[in-house]
């Protein structure tokens, strides 16, 4: 009852961002298009919007771009500032690795279904463990960082299409040892908006 509550909740503030992004465009009309029917596989293409990080109080935003294949949100450049400052726990020598590493892949499998309405797709996710290394002392360490997800993501069409979903990080190893007292990393994209489809 509580996941179909937040559905709800998600597809409302969907369409609130939509009429806020109208409401901005001078040369739109004043005609603001209810949510669209949807069907699987309307969520396929590129997207782009902002990546928020949360550890405790401490919140970090920035701009992420990412692909939705027909079972996979592909990220290349994945933000891991909360997760190497986590095994580091110094700020500036975290600066100093985020500088020297290479970018960081994800793959966040996932299945859809259209819902009840029609105007939305659920998606359940799959993901597995984030893994890479950092450079420590001349030596790389393998961090491998577990992704639990408590909530299903939503895709609608509006005047833009939108995806929204969130994950967190309950339990970060390095070199197969457990960090202690870990707080959870939240990673959570709001509002991104699909910038083209990807051709099958």
């Amino acid at each position: 009852m509580k996941t179909l509550s937040r559905i709800k909740m998600f597809a409302v503030f969907f369409s609130l961002v939509g009429i806020s992004f109208a409401s901005c465009n001078i040369s739109d009309d004043n005609n603001i298009e209810p949510n669209k029917p949807v069907k699987v596989g309307d969520v396929i293409g590129d997207y782009s919007g902002k990546a928020f990080t949360q550890q405790g109080r401490w919140i970090n935003e920035q701009n992420t771009i990412f692909k939705v294949n027909d079972s996979i949100i592909v990220f290349d450049n994945l933000p891991v500032k909360e997760i190497v400052y986590s095994v580091i726990k110094d700020a500036r020598k975290t600066e100093e690795i985020l500088n020297k590493m290479e970018k960081v892949k994800y793959n966040l499998a996932y299945t859809s279904v259209v819902d009840e309405q029609g105007t939305a797709l659920i998606l359940t996710f799959a993901p597995k463990e984030l893994k890479f290394t950092i450079p420590v002392e001349d030596k790389n360490k393998v961090v491998v960082a577990n992704i639990v997800t408590k909530y299903k993501g939503v895709y609608i069409s509006n005047r833009y299409d939108m995806l929204r979903f969130e994950w967190l990080i309950d339990k970060i190893t390095v070199d197969g040892k457990a960090e202690e007292n870990l707080e959870q990393i939240k990673y959570y994209f709001p509002s991104s908006v699909k910038r083209s489809t990807i051709k099958k």
